[in-house]
């Protein structure tokens, strides 16, 4: 990621556990030098640099709306079932891990 100059990741997974598991991956690698924080299973840490964050909760909008439409310069989808919508297009699947 920091190769790759994003900033602001979201990391949309579909369990509370995958998400804390992630995170605690992502901080061995990157330490202390950016934020992280969870969406989800009880967290509501928007504001961290690598949010991870389920899919169920950003599907709310209560969660969803804390965000710009372009918070976040990478968004990486891990689950083969996340179907993609928005309001101009019909439902896509995406399979596997995808780097949007």
């Amino acid at each position: 990621m920091r190769e790759l100059g994003f900033r602001r990741v979201l990391f949309l997974v579909h369990r509370g556990q995958l998400a804390r598991q992630t995170r605690k991956s992502y901080e061995k690698v990157f330490a202390n030098t950016v934020s992280m924080g969870l969406v989800g299973a009880g967290y509501h840490e928007y504001e961290a640099d690598y949010v991870f964050a389920t899919v169920q909760t950003l599907n709310r909008d209560e969660h969803l709306l804390q965000y710009a439409k372009d918070a976040f310069d990478c968004i990486v989808l891990d689950d083969e079932r996340v179907i993609i919508r928005t309001k101009l297009e019909k439902p896509s699947k995406i399979k596997g891990l995808a780097l949007i």
